[in-house]
């Protein structure tokens, strides 16, 4: 759904007992260094502790 949106990109915060979990059952692979400054100027909402993480999302074309 995220991808027939437009959506290209899912980048979420995680906390260290959760990250096996988000990168090994779903996919998403933490942020480099680059991408993170790239990021810096966005709204997020992040704790002490957590990890930014990210999963591209494969585009759909509903126009069919």
């Amino acid at each position: 759904m995220l991808g027939s949106l437009g959506v290209t990109t899912l980048i979420l915060p995680a906390i260290p007992e959760t990250l096996a979990t988000w990168i090994n059952a779903f996919g998403f692979r933490p942020l480099d260094p680059a991408q993170k400054e790239a990021i810096i100027d966005f709204s997020l909402m992040m704790f002490p502790g957590t990890e930014l993480l990210q999963k591209h999302i494969q585009s759909i074309d509903c126009s069919e």
